[in-house]
C-alpha cells in the first residue's frame, strides 16, 4: 500500500471517538434488544449518532465489545438485502455495567450532542 494511503488510514483511525461509539452502541443494544450490526448502523444514523447509515461506524466497535466481553453473539439472522446469515448480538452483565458507570460519570447521561452543548456553555461563560 502506498505511504500516503497508509498515513491517510492512521490519521481517520485516530480521529474516530471509539469510546463514545462503543457507548452507544451498547446504549441501542440495552434500549432495543437482539439486533445486527446492520440494524445497529440504522438506528445510530435515525439517532443521529451518524450522519448516515454506515456499517463500518458500528462493525469495528462490535468487535472490540465481543473482546471485551460487553457484547456477545446469540444466533444469526437472514439479511434481505444480501440473502446472506449475519450475527445478531446482545448486551451483557458487563455492558450495562459499562453504561451504569458512565451514567454516574460527568457526561455518561447526556449523548455527544449533550456534552458539546456543555462544553461550549463551559467556554462561552468564560469569553473564550
Amino acid at each position: 500500500m502506498n505511504a500516503i494511503s497508509e498515513e491517510n488510514r492512521r490519521e481517520a483511525n485516530e480521529k474516530v471517538d471509539k469510546t463514545r461509539r462503543e457507548i452507544q452502541v451498547l446504549k441501542i443494544l440495552k434500549e432495543d434488544g437482539e439486533l445486527t450490526s446492520k440494524q445497529i448502523a440504522r438506528r445510530m444514523a435515525y439517532r443521529g449518532y451518524t450522519t448516515e447509515i454506515d456499517y463500518n461506524k458500528a462493525r469495528p466497535r462490535l468487535t472490540k465489545l465481543l473482546e471485551y466481553r460487553q457484547v456477545c453473539i446469540v444466533g444469526k439472522e437472514l439479511d434481505i438485502e444480501t440473502n446472506c446469515k449475519e450475527a445478531v448480538y446482545i448486551i451483557t452483565e458487563k455492558g450495562k455495567k459499562r453504561l451504569e458507570n458512565c451514567k454516574n460519570s460527568k457526561f455518561g447521561n447526556a449523548d455527544w450532542r449533550g456534552f458539546k452543548t456543555f462544553y461550549t456553555k463551559q467556554y462561552d461563560k468564560k469569553g473564550i
